[in-house]
């Protein structure tokens, strides 16, 4: 948000009465698998068949769809008889992340020996476990010789693995877990809402939420010139969470809102891109211990770019810059400082335009943001259609906000942000959004708080 550092100025295309705190933030990580999940999907049955001369063997599996709790196995059964061989396949996939492998063994009787093994792999949001021959997508081959026959039953069971379900983070050699949680963003787009909370140097937010609801948000975000970022992300990371990073950086000595010379930010040897590369190693800095945990960091620099919206250096030259100073930033601190725990948002401000769109090979989702009058939980639905169209196919997410939008009102109006951040202090609080409407929020089924995110590790 602009000017929330220092100064109570309003700024919001809506009106904003400012008085505005310190930071922003990025981060989150995790594996879509073993936990409760909002807004998994089924998937379809697996099923294999082979036969061969002299012979034959015959298997089927089927797996009901996943809940976001639970979801019920596969089974199936295979039998060979005479002699020949034979070799069959048959798979399922679905968007989510699970994995899980099986084995079948059976006892031989008769006059002669049979053999066989069937394995598989799945992708698919949920967890798997029953009895069957195979699990998600799945292979099967057998082969028998001799005269007799043989029968067997087998079990399978799989856990979320995340790491293939149609979309690849942009972050080269990216880590499982950041696989995993961008598998599993993708899987709750539409169907739920995650919370966000941004903080000061303090836990403030998070504690007043937890007062008010018994709830944590699922997501906290922080901004890289508060000192206590990197333990409070590894800390929500290590609890079930995700986090976000933003950074409110200034160049030589300046401030965020300085006039600065952008060309010679971009250019290598001047003091300008000295700086700079010096702000980037900062957040390095501050990604690098959660990378160490495990962990994964949602990366939202360069806030608030869009038509019109120039209170930040970053801001202040054509949107061409702005695109240059993200793709300088990408290639940086992933080719250079080697992070690869990262999923990157292109935060526009309350006037998105595709002129700020890096590219998609450049950013996992797009994001815009907009502060409303206290009491007022509009969806932002117009906003939300914007972002959409700046971000072609892509996930958008509300990367900060005053009031928190109303979940019923989110869903009537088909208003999917992938998630809120509700900015410092005093938006966490009344009269932006007092007790009674923390707990309508946080209670809402339609809204995922951190005990309902599934186990990232």
């Amino acid at each position: 948000m602009r000017d929330r550092l220092t100064s109570s100025r309003g700024f919001s295309r809506r009106g904003l009465p400012g008085s505005l705190a310190v930071v922003i933030a990025t981060s989150l990580a995790a594996a879509c698998g073993g936990g409760n999940s909002p807004g998994t999907t089924g998937h379809p049955g697996s099923s294999g068949s082979s036969s061969g001369s002299s012979g034959s063997s015959s298997g089927a599996g089927s797996t009901p769809g996943a809940t976001p709790d639970a979801s019920a196995g596969s089974s199936g059964s295979g039998s060979t008889s005479g002699s020949g061989s034979g070799s069959g396949s048959g798979g399922t996939s679905d968007s989510g992340s699970n994995s899980g492998s099986g084995s079948s063994s059976g006892s031989d009787s008769g006059t002669g020996s049979s053999s066989g093994s069937s394995s598989g792999s799945a992708s698919s949001s949920g967890s798997d476990s029953g009895s069957g021959s195979s699990s998600g997508s799945a292979s099967s081959s057998g082969s028998g010789s001799g005269s007799g026959s043989s029968s067997g039953s087998g079990s399978s069971s799989g856990t979320d693995g995340g790491a293939s379900c149609g979309f690849d983070p942009v972050t080269p050699n990216a880590t499982p877990q950041t696989r995993k949680v961008l598998c599993y963003l993708h899987s709750i787009y539409g169907k739920n809402i995650l919370s966000g909370q941004e903080e000061d140097n303090n836990d403030n937010g998070m504690n007043t939420i937890f007062q008010a609801t018994g709830k944590y948000p699922a997501i906290r975000s922080f901004d890289v010139n508060n000192s206590e970022a990197p333990t409070q992300c590894v800390a929500q990371w290590n609890d079930g969470g995700l986090c976000m990073f933003g950074y409110h950086m200034g160049i030589d000595g300046g401030t965020y809102s300085t006039p600065t010379n952008i060309g010679n930010v971009l250019t290598a040897g001047t003091t300008e891109n000295t700086s700079f590369n010096n702000d980037l190693n900062r957040i390095a800095q501050y990604v690098q211990p959660l990378q160490n945990a495990g962990g994964v960091a949602i990366l939202r620099l360069f806030h608030e770019a869009g038509n019109g919206c120039n209170w930040f250096w970053w801001t202040m030259g054509t949107s061409a810059q702005w695109q240059d100073l993200f793709v300088y930033a990408f290639k940086y601190l992933t080719a250079t400082k080697g992070l690869n725990n990262v999923l990157w948002l292109a935060p526009l401000c309350g006037s998105p335009s595709s002129a700020y769109n890096p590219g998609a090979q450049y950013i996992d989702f797009g994001g815009a943001d907009d502060y409303v009058a206290a009491g007022d939980y509009e969806p932002l639905t117009s906003l939300f259609q914007s972002t959409e169209g700046t971000f072609p196919n892509m996930m958008v997410a509300l990367h900060e906000c005053g009031s928190i939008p109303d979940p019923a009102l989110l869903q009537s109006t088909a208003t999917k942000w992938l998630f809120f951040n509700v900015w410092a202090s005093p938006y966490f609080d009344a009269p932006y959004n007092p007790t009674s409407h923390l707990q309508e929020v946080y209670s809402n089924p339609y809204v995922i708080t951190r005990d309902k995110l599934p186990s990232f590790k």
